[in-house]
């Protein structure tokens, strides 16, 4: 019986149904299981790679190999979107030149407005993704998850910082970059690039941890692809896995953070620090009262609203990432209210 359930690929076919369900949440979740199972399969994958890589090249083999097998893969480069929009002169090309005139990031309101036209065509299509390129921030991970995105592999090829502020500098000296930069600054834009992709990988790793496959980034093209081909047939169970959902509680002292922690990395887990995310809230709000009151009280070690934290927590939990992978929340509830 074992065997012919993984023949039939039938723990495959539960998982792409919960996370159909997850991530579209259905008016009618019989009617969507029934169409969804009607429909044909498909592979939905994240490559994601630090400046200077060779990001687009991988991701075009790959969609090449996998079409072989799979049938028609497209590739959906970030880059390339970019690209186009300096081309065309359009409102967004005119902000993004002037971005890349100093090799800094994108506004992530552009990059997820010329992203979701093109995953909304795939998924309308069913068709099969790779997007290249994509997120590159904690702001564009979220929107992501928001816009029903729960790839079915999220690849990361890494590299030392030193390589990569050499390949920056190759590409910004090259008579083929579109965008050209001041050339007595190449230096200085090779070493702000890196940082600034440095700050903003920890967001990213935060908000889709247990989803993120690291390979090494420094490789030739060939191995590389096939240790994503390797990543891509590895099975990672041979059952569908209830998400766990678990509150770690303790008196003062007892380290709970570092506990959560350890927990979360064992077991892939999402960790949900409340302190955390009410300062990612209170960084978002900028110089706003709201923001300003509640870093007051968290200075001051003084109660916060429960509404807000309830509503913080709610948000968090009801993500992709959470309700796929499981989750371990430290730091709430903390009363009676937030109990109920």
């Amino acid at each position: 019986m074992e065997e012919y359930i993984e023949q039939q690929k039938l723990y495959e076919i539960f998982e792409g149904l919960m996370k159909s369900l997850v991530t579209q949440k259905p008016a009618d979740p019989i009617e969507h299981l029934i169409k969804k199972l009607e429909q044909p399969e498909m592979l939905r994958i994240v490559l994601l790679r630090p400046p200077g890589s060779r990001g687009k090249e991988i991701a075009l083999s790959l969609a090449e190999y996998l079409s072989e097998q799979a049938g028609n893969i497209t590739c959906i480069s970030v880059g390339d979107l970019i690209d186009k929009e300096i081309n065309k002169r359009s409102s967004f090309g005119k902000e993004i030149e002037q971005s890349r005139q100093t090799y800094s990031y994108v506004k992530d309101e552009i990059v997820i407005e010329l992203l979701k036209l093109q995953v909304q065509q795939m998924e309308s299509e069913q068709r099969s993704y790779i997007i290249e390129g994509f997120p590159r921030t904690e702001t564009q991970a979220i929107a992501m998850q928001k816009m029903g995105i729960l790839p079915d592999n999220f690849i990361l090829l890494n590299q030392s910082d030193s390589y990569s502020e050499q390949r920056i500098r190759d590409l910004l000296s090259s008579e083929d970059t579109i965008v050209k930069c001041d050339a007595s600054n190449i230096d200085r834009y090779a070493k702000h690039a890196i940082r600034e992709c440095n700050v903003h990988m920890t967001g990213v790793l935060e908000v889709c941890n247990g989803l993120i496959t690291e390979l090494d980034g420094t490789k030739s093209q060939q191995q590389i692809l096939e240790e994503i081909a390797r990543v891509l047939k590895l099975k990672k169970t041979k059952a569908p896995r209830r998400p766990q959902r678990v509150i770690l509680m303790g008196p003062p002292g007892s380290e709970t953070e570092q506990q959560a922690i350890k927990i979360a990395q064992k077991y892939k887990l999402v960790y949900v620090q409340v302190t955390q995310m009410l300062r990612d809230a209170i960084r978002r709000e900028g110089e706003t009262q709201l923001a300003q009151d509640l870093a007051a009280r968290l200075q001051n070690n003084e109660p916060l609203p429960d509404d807000i934290i309830i509503d913080l927590v709610r948000d968090r939990l009801e993500r992709p990432d959470c309700r796929t992978n499981g989750w371990i929340l430290e730091g709430c509830p903390m009363n009676q209210n937030q109990i109920k």
